[in-house]
């Protein structure tokens, strides 16, 4: 792993620095309490750092303090170096945030035992972060588009509708929906029609930010939120939309399977004192108005079919 050693007298740290090296680690040297924590505060810097207690600046149990203050990032195991040996001084070292504690002059092996504890606790840090993010991915993640799913985006949602009644800004809600779609299941198998969903998905990502919300509202209907807009510049979203699923090729035995979309879009005027329900409503009706008009359409709801209302919104499971 990557070693940061810290210790302000240069001989001291050479012979670290060697030592360290001699068990195959990377080294990171620093003279001085600033340049350390700036090094370990870097979310790609060192996981496992030596620091001398009486640094230069800055001494190494303040570093500990001030690095132990970040909320969040990887974990950081802080082995302190001092010649002080009394229990109170050891105490106030671990304390300050250090997870060990080696009294100079430092015995090899027990540092190498040490460094080697060390490294255990940073890569099982690691394992358990990347499950809690992969539990994350799979709480709000629909599997077979790899889009937001439905609460996802419903969360998505409310936090824009929260934002646009603060700063008195519009907001876009799409519903998308691919047409005929019981059709493509039932001539060609669920199979071809979750291949439809995937490509269909890719195409509206496509269209859109990445910050601007986009999911899986249910079966083949996709719901597309964007956030200070007007309605112009919505619709060109929308048929940018339309367009690009109507590009889309399925590649089947015998031929190409064609897939379109209708969409309908509301677009709230800045402000305005709506919810979630009121907007996928009136969006779901400009969508029910381009599905009997023909299909492969956008729709826009005039806005006098949102139900303006305070109302609270209805507490979604994740899960």
């Amino acid at each position: 792993m990557e070693v940061l050693i810290a210790d302000g007298d240069e001989f001291s740290r050479k012979i670290l620095k060697g030592t360290v090296i001699g068990w195959g680690h990377e080294v990171v040297t620093c003279d001085d309490g600033e340049e350390a924590l700036h090094a370990l505060l870097d979310p790609r810097g060192p996981r496992i750092a030596i620091l001398d207690w009486a640094l230069p600046g800055m001494d190494g149990t303040e570093v500990c303090r001030l690095l132990r203050q970040r909320a969040e990032g990887p974990y950081t195991y802080i082995i302190l170096l001092a010649d002080r040996c009394q229990k109170e001084d050891i105490a106030f070292g671990l304390e300050s945030g250090a997870d060990d504690y080696v009294v100079k002059p430092f015995h090899a092996v027990e540092l190498r035992a040490r460094l080697r504890a060390g490294q255990r606790i940073v890569n099982l840090h690691a394992a358990l972060l990347e499950a809690q993010d992969d539990l994350r991915r799979q709480a709000t993640t629909d599997t077979l588009t790899g889009l937001d799913n439905r609460a996802a985006v419903l969360k998505h949602l409310d936090h824009e509708i929260k934002r646009a009644r603060r700063q008195d800004s519009t907001l876009a809600v799409m519903m998308v929906d691919l047409d005929h779609f019981k059709q493509i299941n039932d001539t060609y198998g669920h199979l071809t029609g979750d291949v439809v969903l995937r490509q269909a998905a890719e195409a509206m990502r496509e269209c859109v930010r990445d910050y601007e919300g986009l999911g899986r509202y249910g079966g083949e209907e996709f719901m597309v939120v964007l956030s200070d807009v007007n309605t112009e510049g919505a619709a060109v979203v929308a048929e940018r939309i339309r367009d690009r699923i109507s590009e889309l090729r399925i590649e089947l035995e015998s031929n190409l399977l064609m897939v379109t979309a209708s969409i309908g879009l509301v677009v709230s005027p800045p402000g305005a004192p709506v919810n979630a329900e009121s907007l996928i409503h009136a969006a779901d009706q400009a969508l029910y108005v381009a599905k009997h008009r023909g299909r492969n359409q956008v729709q826009i709801a005039p806005t006098d079919t949102i139900k303006h209302t305070i109302s609270p919104l209805p507490v979604i499971s994740a899960a």
